[in-house]
C-alpha cells in the first residue's frame, strides 16, 4: 500500500501484514514497515488529477496542475488532524500496471474500512449540509452519483464531509438518516452492519442509480461491497457485471439475485409472436434492473435445501418452485417463486415467468423482465396467511396478488437458464432441383435479400419472423428452359407456420397479376440491363407484390402448399420437413407439361 506523506508530499510504500504486494518497488519505499495510522480522501474525479508518475517528476510542474491544489489541502487537512500520512487514489495506485491496478481495487474497501478517518470532498457543493448542493439547490452532490464512492461512504466508520472551501459540514453519523433516505442506503449498513446479512437485491439497489464512467466499473467498484475478489477485464463491458453475480452466487444462496426487473422495457410475452419474443438470463445485466429491488426484504433468510451451481454447457441450474402459467395456452410458460420476502406483507414472495426452451423442459429462459410478481398463500378464510409457505416444498396454490389470480400445482424443479439463450432460427426455404445429383437443372441467378440468400447450400434463412402473413424473399429462378420469379413467404396460424410460394413471370404482365400496380413501362431484359438495375428490378418484384391478392390454398396433405402457373408450365410445392432435426421449408419446381 502507498501512502502520501502530507508534510513532503512524497509517497512512501507499506506492506500489510500476510497481505503479498504486487507493488513495483521504488525509491522512497518503506518495505516491511507496518502501515501506520492514516487518513483517507474519497472525491470524485476532475480535470488534470495528479497521477502517480507525476509524483514521481519535477514538484514545479505538479503544482500547475489543476488537481493539485485537492492533493494540497487534503494534505493540509490530514496534518492538521494530526495525521502524517493519506491515501489518495490518483496518485497512490500506478495505473500504469494492471496488476497492481488490479490489486488496488480488489483490496479499496478494505483500505477505507482501515482508515481511520475519511474525508469527502465535495467539489459542487457550497452550502452548509452534505446532502445538497446548496441551501437553495437541494439537489445531490455529484458524489453521490459515482459508483465508486458508495463503498467510500459505506466502509470507514469516521467520515467528515466537506465543501468546495473545506469547509467542514458534519459527519456520516450526524448526517446518517439524511444521506439514508436521500440514497435509499439503509441504516444499518451506513452504521457499520455486517453486510454478509443483507439481501443480494437490497445491496444492488443501492448502486442502481449511479454511474461510473468505464461500464466495467460499475460491477468492480462494488467487489467490497460483495466481499468479493476478482480479476480485472477492461474491454469486457457489461460482462464484467455478470461475472460480478457468478462470483456472487458461488458463495451466496441469496436467490434475491434473481429479483430485478427492467421498469423501461415493454418486452411483455405474447403467444402470437412466435420466436419473435427476448428471451433473457436469470442474471441482470445492468444495476439499473435492481432500482425497485430496494423493497426486497433487508436480511436474508437462512433456508436449507436450496441450491444454485453452474453448468458449463446448459447454462445456470437453479432450484425452482414453479407451476404452469394457465394464462397460456401453449403449455410452455410456467411461473417461479425466488426464496426472498418481498414488499411489506408478510409471507409474500418474489416470482419471475419463464419460457421452456426444450422439449424436454429442463431448459428456459426468463421473459416479461418488466414484471415481478408477488405470491402468497391464502387462507380458508380469503386472506393472506402471514405465516408465508415454504418455497423448497411443493404447493397447492399460491396467488399472484396483483390480479389475485390463483395458480396450482407448484412443484419444486431443478431446471437450468442459459444466461445468453439464443432466438432459435426459423426455418429457412430450401430450393431442391427435382435431381440432386443434377443442381444445374435448377439455376439460380439472383435472390432477394441477398443478405438471407445461401448460394452455397441454396436457402433462403430469415433472421426472425414477422406478424400474420408477410414475405422472406425473392429468387429469379431458371428451370428446363423457363424463367420464372418466386416470392416466399410464410403465414402463421395460432399452432404452426404455413410457408408458401407464388410464381410469376418476369417476362409477362397480365391484368389479373398481384403485381399490376407496378412496372408498368418497364420490359425485363436481365441481360441487357446493369447488374444495378438487376437488382432493383428483383426488388421492385418483391417490394410491390401484394400480400392481400395471394391467394394461399392449403393443400390435403396439411401445411403443404402448391401453386401453379399456366403460361410457364409450372408447378411449385413447398411443405415443412424435418431435416437432421431443424424444421426447413422445402422449395420443388415441377414442370405441367403433358
Amino acid at each position: 500500500m502507498r501512502l502520501l506523506h502530507t508534510t513532503t508530499l512524497k509517497i512512501e510504500q507499506f506492506l500489510e501484514s500476510g497481505n503479498p504486494s504486487s507493488l513495483a518497488h521504488f525509491e522512497g519505499s518503506v518495505s516491511g514497515v507496518a502501515i501506520p495510522k492514516y487518513a483517507i480522501l474519497s472525491h470524485t474525479w476532475g480535470d488534470e488529477e495528479v497521477s502517480f508518475q507525476d509524483m514521481q517528476g519535477e514538484r514545479e510542474l505538479i503544482r500547475q496542475k489543476a488537481g493539485y491544489r485537492k492533493l494540497r489541502d487534503s494534505c493540509a487537512q490530514s496534518l492538521k488532524n494530526g495525521y502524517d500520512y493519506i491515501w489518495i487514489d490518483t496518485c497512490c495506485i500506478d495505473k500504469s500496471s494492471s496488476a497492481e491496478l488490479s490489486e488496488s481495487i480488489n483490496s479499496m474497501y478494505r483500505w477505507y474500512k482501515k482508515a481511520t478517518i475519511c474525508y469527502v470532498y465535495l467539489e459542487d457543493a457550497n452550502g452548509d449540509v452534505p446532502f445538497q448542493i446548496n441551501n437553495n439547490n437541494k439537489a445531490l452532490p455529484r458524489w453521490y452519483s459515482r459508483g465508486w464512492t458508495l463503498q467510500e461512504l459505506i466502509a470507514p466508520g469516521n467520515v467528515r464531509f466537506y465543501n468546495k472551501s473545506w469547509k467542514f459540514l458534519g459527519t456520516k453519523l450526524e448526517h446518517m438518516t439524511a444521506i439514508s433516505n436521500a440514497t435509499g442506503i439503509d441504516l444499518y449498513a451506513l452504521g457499520g452492519g455486517d453486510l454478509t446479512k443483507l439481501t443480494i437485491a437490497r445491496r444492488m439497489s443501492w448502486v442502481a442509480n449511479r454511474k461510473t464512467t468505464r461500464s466495467e466499473d460499475i460491477a468492480y467498484c462494488l467487489l467490497g461491497i460483495f466481499d468479493i475478489n476478482m480479476p480485472l477485464l477492461y474491454g469486457e463491458g457489461e460482462n464484467a457485471f455478470i461475472r460480478l453475480q457468478q462470483e456472487i452466487m458461488n458463495v451466496s444462496g441469496d436467490q434475491s439475485i434473481f429479483a430485478w426487473r427492467d421498469d423501461d422495457s415493454m418486452e411483455y410475452y405474447r403467444e402470437d409472436y412466435g420466436e419473435r419474443y427476448e428471451r433473457h438470463g436469470l442474471l441482470a445485466s445492468s444495476p439499473t434492473y435492481f432500482r425497485t429491488s430496494g423493497v426486497v426484504a433487508q436480511f436474508q433468510s437462512q433456508r436449507s435445501g436450496r441450491s444454485i451451481s453452474m453448468s458449463t454447457n446448459q447454462g445456470l441450474k437453479v432450484d425452482l418452485l414453479m407451476c404452469q402459467d394457465t394464462s397460456y395456452q401453449s403449455g410452455q410458460v410456467c411461473l417461479a417463486v425466488l426464496d426472498c420476502q418481498l414488499g411489506t406483507i408478510p409471507g409474500v414472495l418474489a416470482g419471475i415467468r419463464l419460457k421452456c426452451l426444450t422439449p424436454g423442459g429442463e431448459q428456459f429462459a426468463r421473459i416479461d423482465i418488466p414484471q415481478l410478481f408477488q405470491f402468497a398463500l391464502f387462507n380458508a378464510e380469503n386472506e393472506i396467511d402471514f405465516q408465508g409457505f415454504d418455497p423448497t416444498k411443493n404447493q397447492f396454490e399460491l396467488v399472484d396478488l396483483k390480479l389475485r389470480t390463483p395458480f396450482k400445482d407448484w412443484m419444486l424443479r431443478s431446471i437450468y437458464i442459459r444466461q445468453d439463450p439464443q432466438s432459435p432460427l426459423p426455418p429457412g426455404f430450401w430450393l431442391v432441383a427435382p435431381n440432386p445429383f443434377h443442381p444445374e437443372d435448377l439455376l439460380v441467378k439472383e435472390a432477394y435479400p441477398p443478405e438471407l440468400w445461401d448460394r452455397r447450400t441454396r436457402t433462403l434463412q430469415p433472421a426472425n419472423l414477422g406478424f400474420q402473413r408477410f414475405k422472406i424473399g425473392a429468387l429469379h429462378v431458371y428451370f428446363q428452359r423457363r424463367e420464372c420469379i418466386l416470392i416466399l413467404g410464410i403465414e402463421r396460424s395460432e399452432v404452426s407456420l404455413q410457408p408458401w410460394c407464388y410464381i410469376e413471370n418476369p417476362n409477362q404482365l397480365h391484368s389479373t397479376s398481384p403485381l399490376e400496380e407496378r412496372l408498368q413501362g418497364f420490359h425485363i431484359d436481365y441481360n441487357k440491363s446493369s447488374e444495378k438495375n438487376k437488382d432493383s428490378l428483383l426488388k421492385s418484384y418483391f417490394n410491390r407484390f401484394r400480400l392481400d391478392q395471394c391467394k394461399v390454398s392449403v393443400g390435403s396433405e396439411g401445411r403443404k402448399h402448391i401453386n401453379s402457373h399456366e403460361d410457364l408450365q409450372l408447378v411449385s410445392v413447398v411443405e415443412p420437413i424435418t431435416v437432421s432435426g431443424r424444421e426447413m421449408f422445402i422449395v420443388r419446381l415441377l414442370s405441367s407439361k403433358k
